[in-house]
């Protein structure tokens, strides 16, 4: 079975949390997370190997290579991400 590979939009304490949680899995990989600006994106992912940090969600967006996408910002802006993210 191929390994799942994730990106997460958020780089908060929920992302931070979530990002921990997919370290522990074999057959999962966290390869993307993306971060409008606090500089935590990069923090995490300097953690994770072969993990990069954007601000640009379109690199998500225009990624064939991520299988599923893990939102962890503020519940004001779920909707429009996912919409987003459903719609590419």
């Amino acid at each position: 079975m191929k390994r799942l590979r994730f990106a997460m939009i958020g780089a908060g304490r929920m992302g931070a949390r979530w990002a921990s949680v997919m370290s522990e899995y074999d057959k999962a990989s966290l390869n993307i997370i993306v971060d409008a600006g606090s500089g935590q994106a990069a923090v995490l992912a300097a953690k994770i190997p072969q993990c990069t940090a954007t601000k640009d969600i379109g690199e998500v967006l225009n990624n064939k290579e991520i299988d599923a996408v893990i939102i962890t910002t503020p519940h004001k802006y779920l909707s429009p991400i996912t919409l987003s993210m459903l719609q590419s």
